[in-house]
C-alpha cells in the first residue's frame, strides 16, 4: 500500500474482533519505531507487549481515573478487549528532555504501520501533565524502573468497527 493511502485509511478503532494475532505480527510492528527519528538519534524507546487479560484491566482502570471530564464518553474499558496492547515507554536519559516528542513521532509510525497491515489501533497518552500519578501509576503496575516512562498506551487487533469518514478540513484551512 502506498504511503498516502494509508495515511488516508488509518482511523481510530475502539472495538476488536477477538481473533489471535500471530505475536511475531506485533513485532514487525513494533520494528518500524527503530526508523522513527529520535532527538539526537537517542532512540529512546520501550515497548512493553501486554496480552494478560488482568493486566489489561488494570491499565484501563487507571487510565479511567485520570481521563478528563469532556472525555468520559472515550473511557479506556474497550482496551480490556484488545488482543495486544502496547505501551511505548522512553528511556528517560535518552530523550534530551524530548519525551513526548520523540514519543508522540514512535507512536504515529506504530499507528501507520498498524494500519497498513490492515489492523487497528488507537493513540492512548499514558501521562497528563497536569496528574503526573497516571504515568506513576502505570509505572508501578508495570514494574518499571525510574528511568523508563511510559507515553502512550496502543492497543491493536483486527477491527470490529468501521467508524465514519472523518470531516477534513481544506488544505487552505491549514495555511497560514
Amino acid at each position: 500500500m502506498e504511503l498516502n493511502e494509508v495515511i488516508k485509511k488509518r482511523r481510530s478503532i475502539r472495538s476488536y474482533k477477538q481473533i489471535e494475532i500471530d505475536r511475531k505480527i506485533i513485532l514487525n510492528i513494533v520494528e518500524c519505531i527503530k526508523y522513527a527519528p529520535s532527538s539526537m538519534n537517542g532512540q529512546p524507546w520501550k515497548v512493553l507487549i501486554i496480552e494478560n487479560k488482568k493486566i489489561k484491566e488494570q491499565i484501563a482502570n487507571i487510565k479511567n481515573k485520570y481521563i478528563y471530564e469532556n472525555k468520559r464518553s472515550f473511557n479506556a474499558d474497550f482496551i480490556k478487549n484488545a488482543p495486544y496492547i502496547l505501551i511505548l515507554c522512553v528511556d528517560k536519559s535518552k530523550c534530551y528532555n524530548r519525551e513526548v516528542e520523540n514519543c508522540s513521532i514512535a507512536t504515529t509510525y506504530i499507528l501507520l504501520k498498524t494500519s497498513e497491515l490492515g489492523f487497528g489501533s488507537v493513540f492512548i497518552c499514558a501521562y497528563r501533565e497536569d496528574k503526573p500519578e497516571l504515568q506513576k501509576e502505570l509505572q508501578f503496575l508495570l514494574n518499571l524502573p525510574e528511568n523508563i516512562l511510559p507515553m502512550n498506551i496502543i492497543p491493536v487487533g483486527i477491527p470490529d468497527e468501521v467508524p465514519k469518514e472523518k470531516e477534513l478540513k481544506d488544505l487552505n484551512e491549514l495555511l497560514i
